[in-house]
């Protein structure tokens, strides 16, 4: 074989080795964006259930809570417990809302129903409400267009 067939040789197996880096890169590079998927998903579902997991851990929560929802007096303490929480699901659904606009949640899953019932106090009567008029102003421009379209407006 002369010297110029080993070069041809040598290209064709160069370019084989490439096509099969080329294909073993692309698996994992989809090995990871699934994932990174999964990594995302359990995220959420962290996020969107925290506020649940305070109520579980925190029985003086979840009965100020109850007499809250049925009208009866809290405590100063209570009542800013219930305050926070209202804070920390306001923030939890403006980083789902980021996460629409970032591509990573589709807008499908964002559960805007259920905002609508807490916001217009079929849970917490009054406390998003009244924490979304104090902090929307430190919010997310686009997040606070999206919940006065869908939201604030809906009820």
């Amino acid at each position: 074989m002369a010297l110029e067939q080993y070069a041809y040789l040598s290209e064709i197996i160069a370019a084989i080795a490439v096509i099969a880096s080329l294909i073993y890169i692309g698996s994992e590079l989809r090995q990871n964006t699934q994932a990174l998927q999964a990594q995302s998903r359990f995220n959420m579902m962290s996020i969107r259930t925290s506020v649940i997991d305070l109520q579980i851990q925190d029985r003086d929560l979840l009965g100020a809570l109850h007499r809250f929802t049925d009208g009866g007096e809290l405590t100063a303490a209570e009542e800013s417990a219930v305050k926070l929480m209202a804070v920390r699901m306001l923030e939890n659904w403006q980083w789902q809302h980021g996460e629409v606009q970032a591509g990573t949640l589709l807008r499908e899953q964002l559960p805007v129903a259920g905002w609508c019932a807490l916001y217009h106090g079929k849970f917490v009567p009054n406390a998003v409400s009244e924490i979304w008029e104090a902090r929307k102003v430190q919010m997310n421009p686009d997040f606070v267009k999206f919940m006065e379209k869908n939201v604030i407006n809906e009820g």
